[in-house]
């Protein structure tokens, strides 16, 4: 395994840092390249949802991986980043940082980063996966637009410290490093993510409603699986295992 960020390549700008970074995924770029950018034009999250990606405000980049991991590991496997993240973003901050399932990273009860993970595969084989990371740094309360100011933060709003975008990506990668030597190298590593994960969960034990499409369930946050489903007791107690879907907590 090479050290991840052993090739760091930094941009001024882009569109998005996914989008490059799966271009040199599939030329045959080895696993550890890291793409940053100052900002982004087009920065994505989950589905169809952007990423505020203001220029020289937060920390945006993406790291390739190409684990041994088979593809019905992957969910377990995007659980990893986060443990890293929550870790530096509150040694970094001061602050408790905490997971939500199944991307986001708090900081009390506001978003400061998200992840977004896109893989390619064939088969049941992963030819490689991208690991992306936004995480809001320096952002002052009017850089975020009406639509963010009441559920999302940045380090600096949160605490009033302007934290080095460069030392915390040093820390994150650090980090992610660290773990993904455990899934390498570690026949219960699916355990040891759960495990770890959940330790950094904000929210076991709420009330939850996950929408998908049309649907949606209601229930109590049990945990979650080695396989990475988010496990919900609806109200007639029965354990559901939650695959995927918008995850938020219930409103009274």
């Amino acid at each position: 395994m090479k050290p991840i960020g052993r090739k760091i390549i930094r941009y001024e700008s882009l569109a998005s840092t996914n989008d490059v970074l799966k271009e040199k995924a599939l030329a045959g770029e080895r696993e550890g390249l890291v793409i940053t950018a100052k900002e982004q034009t087009k920065g994505r999250g989950r589905g169809t949802n952007s990423w505020l990606s203001r220029r020289d405000k937060g920390l945006y980049f993406s790291v390739l991986f190409r684990p041994h991991i088979n593809a019905r590991d992957l969910s377990i496997f995007s659980l990893f980043p986060a443990i890293a993240l929550v870790d530096a973003i509150a040694h970094q901050s001061g602050l408790n940082a905490a997971t939500k399932w199944p991307n986001d990273i708090f900081l009390g009860e506001k978003k400061v980063a998200g992840i977004l993970i896109e893989a390619n595969s064939a088969s049941q084989h992963i030819n490689f996966v991208i690991v992306g990371i936004g995480v809001n740094v320096l952002h002052e309360k009017v850089d975020f637009p009406p639509s963010l100011a009441t559920t999302a933060c940045s380090i600096k709003s949160a605490t009033g410290k302007a934290v080095d975008i460069s030392d915390l990506l040093d820390e994150i990668l650090s980090g992610m490093e660290s773990i993904y030597a455990e899934i390498e190298n570690t026949a219960n590593w699916r355990q040891i993510i759960a495990d770890e994960w959940l330790k950094r969960c904000f929210h076991l034990g709420y009330q939850v409603t996950i929408k998908n499409n049309s649907l949606s369930k209601e229930g109590i946050f049990q945990g979650i699986t080695t396989t990475g489903e988010a496990l919900i007791r609806t109200e007639n107690n029965i354990l559901e295992k939650i695959t995927v879907g918008d995850f938020s907590l219930k409103e009274n």
